[in-house]
């Protein structure tokens, strides 16, 4: 039984409320991998927008996964959204990697809608 100003709570309502939030709770935490942001990215449509949001919500920990995924050819239709991210980065992460890899993209990637995007938010 616990009591909270003027309800009292008991029994197995009570419990099996606490527990539904706990399990809510654990699935929000969890959210989704960086490696189906960067699918949803290539699929496009409303799941595009959302992982490029919450791709640039985890600065640190996307940056790898984005790296390696903007050379992955089974992700071909999302580099050019993969780029802006990682345009964005570039001005929120100290990291050499980022400048290399976006200097390499804009020079050589096979598609010119990627070089042009890097371009573009790059300022180039």
């Amino acid at each position: 039984m616990v009591a909270t100003g003027r309800r009292t709570y008991t029994g197995e309502g009570f419990m099996s409320k606490i527990v539904l939030l706990f399990a809510m709770a654990m699935c929000l935490a969890c959210g989704s991998s960086e490696d189906d942001l960067l699918h949803d990215l290539a699929a496009g449509g409303d799941a595009r927008d959302t992982a490029k949001q919450e791709l640039l919500l985890r600065p640190t920990r996307v940056l790898e996964p984005l790296l390696l995924g903007i050379e992955d050819p089974a992700l071909a239709a999302g580099h050019a959204d993969m780029a802006d991210v990682l345009v964005s980065l570039m001005l929120r992460l100290d990291d050499e990697r980022l400048e290399a890899a976006l200097k390499r993209h804009l020079i050589s990637h096979p598609d010119p809608a990627v070089r042009s995007r890097i371009a573009f938010r790059a300022g180039c």
